[in-house]
């Protein structure tokens, strides 16, 4: 008998800004591997206030797959909105967040999706940060890492990558952070109550030229907000 946390199935919310020239790749090869690899699933699309054709190609992709849902705004909220939009709308065991921008290669996703159910939590690594990152943002992943760690003893081989969530679970945390901090506030919090773990590698794609993301004071501010939230709970 099937239970519930072993059925592939996986709730991917897909946030794009102005990623008109990404999207349709990053959804199709999405959209592939989904249906090679999962019993079922569900797409949530988010145009996230864009000002070029991201919307309208969006619209396009829904037509591929009845199981592809929209959600546009006309303003930028972020991916913080993005997760816990799709969060609520989730209606399998497994749910993620893959942004549009083609930032991870096809057979890493794979085997992301490849590992749903096989834990209530999977966290990818990324393989080849040196290589397909600049130095500097190389040198700051780790630092953020080592100090992570050091604060909340996440004993993982990355802690800013892909994950699986257990969608239940997730709803029952109150994750209130902006910015890529959600990520954070997941996984200390899951730790918090000892859920099962697996870690599965992923490889990024080369960086862009003009498609580096920078890390703004909103961002920094909010990740330092979330640190001492989770500090005092301790």
């Amino acid at each position: 008998m099937t239970t519930e946390a072993q059925v592939k199935a996986i709730t991917v919310v897909v946030p794009g800004l102005n990623e008109e020239k990404l999207v349709a790749k990053t959804v199709g090869e999405l959209l592939g591997i989904a249906r090679s690899e999962l019993d079922d699933f569900q797409f949530i699309l988010v145009d996230d206030g864009s000002t070029d054709a991201t919307w309208p190609l969006m619209q396009q992709l829904a037509l591929l797959d009845s199981r592809i849902e929209l959600v546009h705004h006309d303003q930028p909220k972020g991916l913080s909105h993005a997760f816990r939009l799709g969060l609520e709308r989730a209606r399998f065991p497994s749910f993620t967040l893959i942004p549009s921008d083609r930032a991870f290669e096809p057979d890493g996703l794979r085997t992301l999706f490849a590992a749903a159910g096989k834990a209530e939590l999977v966290v990818s690594y990324r393989t080849n940060q040196k290589q397909a990152r600049s130095p500097l943002r190389y040198i700051l992943n780790r630092l953020y890492k080592a100090i992570m760690t050091r604060l909340f003893n996440l004993r993982l081989i990355d802690i800013h990558s892909l994950n699986l969530y257990p969608t239940g679970r997730v709803r029952e945390l109150d994750i209130q952070a902006d910015g890529v901090a959600f990520q954070l506030e997941c996984l200390v919090k899951l730790f918090l109550h000892n859920i099962s773990v697996i870690e599965v590698p992923i490889a990024l794609t080369p960086q862009r030229q003009g498609h580096a993301r920078t890390v703004s004071l909103r961002t920094l501010m909010a990740l330092f907000d979330v640190v001492i939230r989770l500090l005092l709970r301790r």
